[in-house]
């Protein structure tokens, strides 16, 4: 019969097997990557999910500057459903009316979520590019279109000593207030 480890020894043996696993892992990856460095057995499916970290970022393909590059090429039809759902959600109308002043429809979350599904049956390339198209459309309709932020105006003036002045220090006058003296 072995003697059962100690808890240190347990957790030493289990550091190393982690190790192991992360040195497996590691050696199988590079393997991978030697065996694509020409390209030849990468699929376009598996070419954007390995150069892209975040699906939100489009493809970051080492000196791609295009236009293409900024919107993305995969999408979440999850997410957008669960947008979609929010956005009909007590929580969401009350951000709707706090943002916006009024409840805002959530048709455009529902088409966001129907034109994902409506991708999912289409080959890859005509897919990511379609999906480009959405977001490029998107992009240019917020830029157009009113905003949350046009509640904010332009300074035309640096403000001017905004934090040098202590207020408790200062007299009325200097601070614009008017007393009423006859009511003393």
């Amino acid at each position: 019969p072995t003697k059962p480890l100690s808890r240190d020894e347990q957790a030493d043996a289990d550091l190393q097997s982690l190790i192991a696993s992360f040195s497996s892992e590691v050696a199988s990856h590079v393997q991978t990557r030697a065996s694509r460095t020409d390209g030849s057995d990468l699929s376009p499916a598996h070419a954007h999910s390995h150069e892209t970290a975040n699906p939100d970022i489009g493809p970051t393909a080492a000196g791609d500057i295009s236009p293409d590059s900024l919107f993305p090429s995969e999408m979440s039809c999850r997410q957008a459903f669960d947008s979609a759902f929010y956005c009909q959600s007590l929580g969401g109308q009350f951000n709707q009316i706090y943002r916006f002043g009024e409840l805002r429809g959530c048709s455009e979350h529902w088409s966001n979520f129907w034109f994902c599904m409506r991708t999912k049956s289409q080959p890859e390339e005509k897919k990511a590019s379609m999906i480009r198209e959405h977001y490029r459309q998107r992009h240019v309709k917020y830029k157009v279109g009113p905003s949350s932020e046009d509640v904010w105006q332009l300074r035309t003036e640096p403000v001017e000593d905004a934090f040098n002045k202590d207020p408790d220090l200062l007299s009325d006058e200097a601070l614009g207030i008017v007393r009423d003296d006859s009511a003393r």
